[in-house]
């Protein structure tokens, strides 16, 4: 919690990694929130990159309140749950455990502000409530269309909610949600 929000206030000038080194995450303040908001914004150049170090297995994990576990609010974000450098393994579990419309990820846009190039990948997410989803891309209030691109939502296992991915774009939008890839996920009732 603590680094993201020094990250959200300090901005970066090259690429940041936060190689996640326990196997449980349990006592953080939610929501996560990736939004940079300092002068140096994520750029190709500087990205953000979420994930396990190699040999752990992690699990971020707990009520969230009815907000995301992690909330992508800016550019150039990836998360990913293998601990492997390039590797597909599924070795980080995001769980809400909240019984009031809980969700794992929330890619959201800032009324007509895009999010762009933002990566969920190779991640278990479970959302243990069955009024919600355990992936929303949209605009702020989780279920308003929103402006978005260059999303990519690959190799997750989705387990629970009532829909494992809910994707809205909108149409009134000039900069509508497009260019969205979803790809080689499981999707599992079962939370």
């Amino acid at each position: 919690t603590a680094a993201l929000s020094d990250l959200d206030t300090s901005g970066l000038l090259g690429h940041v990694r936060f190689l996640l080194t326990d196997t449980s995450y349990s006592s953080e303040s939610f929501p996560l929130t990736v939004n940079v908001s300092a002068a140096h914004v994520p750029s190709p150049s500087a990205t953000i990159t979420i994930k396990p170090i190699p040999g752990v297995t992690t699990s971020i994990s707990g009520d969230a309140g009815g907000d995301p576990i992690f909330r992508i609010k800016t550019n150039y974000v990836t998360i990913d749950g293998s601990n492997a450098t390039g590797g597909t393994s599924r070795d980080m579990t995001i769980r809400n455990t909240g019984s009031f419309s809980p969700i794992a990820v929330n890619v959201t846009s800032m009324d007509t502000i895009s999010v762009h190039d933002a990566v969920v990948k190779n991640c278990i997410l479970i959302n243990t409530a069955h009024d919600n989803s355990s992936v929303v891309v949209g605009g702020q209030g989780y279920f308003f269309p929103g402006p978005f691109s260059a999303v990519t939502i690959e190799n997750n296992e989705i387990r629970g909610g009532g829909t494992g991915i809910y994707i809205n774009g909108g149409f009134s939008y000039a900069a509508q949600g497009r260019n969205v890839t979803v790809r080689s996920n499981l999707l599992n009732g079962s939370g």
